[in-house]
């Protein structure tokens, strides 16, 4: 016998013996869905599927190299395989037609509802005017065997609005192999202005430097990323610093510790961040006095998407500005803004691809 729970199957042989008291019931269960698409084989009762087509158009902004799936009641609403890929994805296949197409079994008289994703909830299909897109609902109709849908996306949700400058905070790490003396500090605004550091060992207006060191955020030339390289600091010194971008962004008073010669050091090792637990790993870090953090990447979800970026400094702030942080490309983080956001040491390289890894 067939049960159906969130349009998944479970074959149940029931001993009659076992199961006398529950016979009417199941019985008469069996009735019912024999008309609505059940088939009898042996003695045993079975979901009767046929071959259902689902065919889709998506936009040309769409990148390359990703994959479409199928999201809902058909494969228990899994929307893809960006954490953890399993038996429920749906991944469909871009046909010579022009289209991504995928063939699957689905039992007759019922009802499914989808969408389309790119392989996760943040992915979803959007309207033409980028706002959420109702369920599709198709039904299952055997007359109509082989059944073949057609349908559109018009838009991604991670893809309806421009990338917006934010300010973020100060973020640390070593630019060079003098951690004893050396140490960089860079951060974000939404707009540009003059830049400066103030920092000192007893107080922070002992020293102020003025930023000329500035990458691009979103377009050639906005310099929205400012950079500050110290050098001739103290080892094995505390300094307290803060940084004034004029009428945008000043941050908090911060510290940081200069690296001592010392052949003994302490140093955490991190990485794939993820939700939920971050702030306890970031906490531990602290509480532990590293000297230093090597994160082995997969610092945020979507590498591409610079709101994940500013989400990260925003969460990861108490570590950031106070304990260098050294990291090295996941693949999540796909492009250049892990490279523009951390002043990392140079490689000697001539070669684009291999900016950033040092």
């Amino acid at each position: 016998m067939i049960f159906t729970i969130n349009n998944k199957y479970f074959n149940t042989i029931l001993n009659p013996t076992n199961y006398l008291h529950m016979y009417n019931k199941i019985f008469f269960l069996i009735l019912i869905l024999n008309f609505t698409g059940l088939l009898r084989l042996n003695g045993l009762y079975y979901a009767k599927e046929i071959q259902v087509t689902f065919n889709v158009v998506i936009p040309s902004n769409t990148p390359s190299s990703d994959i479409i799936y199928l999201y809902g009641s058909m494969n228990n609403w899994d929307p893809g395989p960006f954490l953890e890929p399993d038996s429920t994805d749906l991944a469909l296949n871009f046909v010579p037609s022009g289209v991504w197409q995928i063939k699957i079994y689905l039992s007759v008289g019922a009802t499914y509802q989808y969408k389309y994703t790119r392989g996760s909830l943040e992915t979803l299909e959007n309207n033409t005017d980028s706002t959420e897109i109702e369920l599709r609902s198709v039904f299952i109709d055997e007359e109509l065997d082989p059944l073949i849908f057609y349908d559109t996306v018009f838009s991604w949700k991670d893809f309806t609005q421009p990338p917006k400058p934010e300010n973020g905070t100060p973020v640390l790490t070593f630019y060079n192999s003098n951690p004893q003396t050396d140490i960089a500090v860079s951060w974000a605004t939404e707009t540009f202005a003059e830049s400066k550091i103030y920092y000192g060992i007893g107080d922070e207006n002992e020293n102020i430097l003025d930023i000329t060191k500035h990458t691009d955020m979103i377009s050639n030339g906005d310099k929205l990323i400012h950079h500050a390289e110290i050098n001739n600091l103290q080892p094995n010194s505390n300094y307290k610093y803060k940084v004034i971008t004029n009428g945008v962004y000043e941050s908090d008073l911060r510290e940081f510790k200069t690296a001592d010669y010392s052949e003994k050091f302490m140093f955490v090792v991190i990485g794939d961040n993820r939700p939920g637990i971050d702030t306890a790993v970031m906490q531990g870090v602290i509480n532990d006095k590293a000297n230093f953090v090597l994160h082995t990447g997969d610092l945020v979800q979507y590498g591409t998407r610079l709101a994940y970026w500013f989400d990260l400094f925003a969460d990861w702030a108490p570590l950031l500005n106070t304990i260098p942080m050294m990291p090295i490309y996941g693949n999540h983080e796909v492009d250049a803004y892990l490279n523009r956001f951390f002043k990392l040491p140079g490689n000697n390289s001539s070669d684009p691809d291999n900016s950033g890894h040092w």
